[in-house]
């Protein structure tokens, strides 16, 4: 048998995954098994096992990604909100076990309970290491008008402590069919930094606006008036569910129990993702809904609808809305009676989507192209803003802050259709207040045309009527709309007036009118930029799609 000595360092003895290796190797060779060679001679000796010198180090471990996402359990959402509950709400969360390793849940404990309904895995029960489970939670319409539930899943250990809270405020739908008119109002909240030479700066404090409604109801019987009693006892202090009944649609093809989705025309009505509506038939036969999604000629429902409905009946959004004054109502002897409300809606959007007819290359801002509805005649102030310094004892003074008149002007909106109606809304909401900007010709004849205009010319003539002797050039009026019969605008700014004799006087706008213009072709006309004088603004409404809507414009300096 041969014998040597095989040396082996320490660094391959101990090296993970070789010293087994090493260590059958030399047993084989020293068993007789390994054959002879020239490089092998003397007595084989054994150094097994290797001590190698170690070192100490004093630190602290960073902590990791793997620390901070695992080793724990997750919950999504670990608040479940319900929001405002009109109808059975049902809600999803789920359980993760982000450790490695199973854990034992021994108990369920729900605070507050009868609130809800859970649904899903019963105590004890096991997640093994990255299990993620389902559940689900119900809010009933039966309970309290605002609640804070929790659930807490017992893992045994302090740190292992899961707690999912609940929150929801369960409302009543006022079910009254209100009478016509009824009086809709938005109002926004703009600070207005004005400067003596009339330049403004404007500042949305509220671009969302407050929306409201004003209507009064009717009751012919004892009965009523009780319902009508019973339901303030309770809820006039609380929210309510609010059908808007200004976007009401009918609807008469049946809609069966346990629909999930319902054909009705959307368009021209706040329909909301994620929102509510109303099948109503009666003050006592409706169905509240939750819609997941809006298309323009469906709406996909949250959860399926609980009764049937055949015949004709409406299909109408609901708002959360709130009584900001007091109910005032008559009651006569014979069961008769009238209520009056005013709400105020808590869940109110702004509408950014609204593409004019025209706007003014000038700025890109709309432009109003029909004259307001004159009726008894078109109200306008001019405001010197005027000051009176008194000492009441001798001379007075009066002087003003501000180098121009303060001009306002009313222009009443008449919208007969249900698409004018909307389209409208569109526009109130485009203004947001008096923060944006519109313009409006005079839709009169300012200017009369004493020549032809060439498509190429840029000054014309007109009759003289003082405007290069007292008005001139400024900044305030130095646009013009070139009206034709049929609505036709063409939209020019003014660069130069001057006096040409007693009976003419010379207009220059910055770029031609591309086309010929003759004498009695069209309405010159101002055109002046316009702010809302208020950020309220009331819209009376006969009955759905047919409104009025009168609004007060300021003059700004261009």
């Amino acid at each position: 048998m041969a014998t040597g000595i095989l040396e082996l360092s320490p660094f391959a003895v101990n090296h993970a995954g070789l010293s087994l290796s090493i260590v059958n190797a030399i047993e084989r060779i020293v068993g007789g098994i390994g054959l002879p060679s020239e490089a092998m001679y003397g007595d084989w000796t054994s150094n097994l096992p290797v001590e190698i010198g170690g070192y100490e180090w004093d630190g602290l471990k960073v902590p990791t990604f793997l620390d901070d996402y695992y080793y724990r359990f997750h919950l999504t959402p670990a608040t479940v909100e319900f929001g405002y509950i009109l109808s059975p709400t049902v809600e999803t969360f789920y359980l993760w076990n982000a450790y490695f390793v199973s854990k034992d849940c021994t108990a369920i404990n729900q605070i507050n309970g009868d609130e809800y309904a859970l649904s899903g895995l019963t105590a004890p029960f096991t997640l093994s290491g990255l299990e993620e489970i389902m559940y689900t939670v119900t809010a009933p319409l039966e309970g309290a008008a605002d609640f804070e539930s929790s659930i807490d899943f017992d893992f045994g250990v302090d740190d292992d402590y899961v707690l999912v809270t609940l929150t929801g405020t369960r409302i009543v739908l006022f079910a009254f069919c209100p009478l016509q008119p009824m009086t809709e109002y938005l109002e926004w909240l703009t600070d207005i930094i004005t400067a003596k030479d009339g330049s403004e700066q404007r500042i949305s404090v509220r671009r969302t606006p407050r929306q409201g409604y004003t209507f009064s109801i009717y009751m012919d019987s004892h009965q009523q008036q009780a319902r009508l009693d019973a339901l303030l006892f309770t809820w006039q202090k609380k929210a309510w569910g609010l059908p808007i009944w200004t976007d009401w649609v009918v609807h008469t093809a049946t809609i069966a129990a346990g629909a999930s989705t319902i054909t009705v025309d959307t368009t021209n009505a706040d329909f909301r993702d994620d929102g509510m509506a109303v099948i109503w038939k009666s003050l006592t036969e409706y169905e509240v809904i939750r819609i997941d999604t809006v298309a323009a000629g469906s709406l996909t429902l949250s959860s399926n609808v609980q009764s049937t409905f055949t015949g004709s009946k409406y299909i109408i959004p609901v708002r959360v809305a709130q009584m900001n004054t007091p109910v005032e109502r008559k009651d006569a002897p014979d069961g008769y009676s009238m209520a009056e409300f005013n709400f105020v809606v808590k869940n109110n959007v702004l509408f950014d989507d609204y593409t004019p007819a025209t706007t003014y290359p000038f700025d890109g801002m709309p432009v109003l192209t029909k004259a307001t509805y004159a009726g008894e005649g078109q109200e306008r102030v001019s405001d010197g803003d005027i000051v009176i310094s008194d000492y009441n004892t001798g001379q007075f003074l009066l002087y003003s802050d501000s180098d121009y008149n303060r001009e306002t002007q009313s222009h009443i909106f008449k919208n007969r259709t249900k698409a004018q109606a909307w389209d409208h809304r569109m526009f109130l909401h485009s203004l947001i207040g008096r923060l944006n900007h519109v313009w409006i010709p005079s839709f009169k004849n300012d200017m009369i045309l004493t020549a032809t205009i060439g498509d190429s010319e840029t000054n014309f003539t007109v009759e003289n009527i003082g405007l290069s002797d007292n008005m001139g050039l400024n900044s305030l009026r130095t646009h013009l709309a070139f009206v034709y019969p049929d609505g036709t605008m063409l939209l020019r700014q003014i660069t130069g007036i001057s006096e040409v004799d007693d009976t003419e006087e010379q207009i220059s706008i910055g770029v031609a009118l591309g086309v010929e213009i003759e004498v009695g072709d069209v309405m010159i006309c101002f055109l002046d930029k316009y702010r809302l004088s208020d950020d309220k603004v009331d819209i009376e409404w006969e009955h759905m799609g047919w409104n009025d809507n009168e609004l007060e414009w300021v003059r700004i300096k261009q």
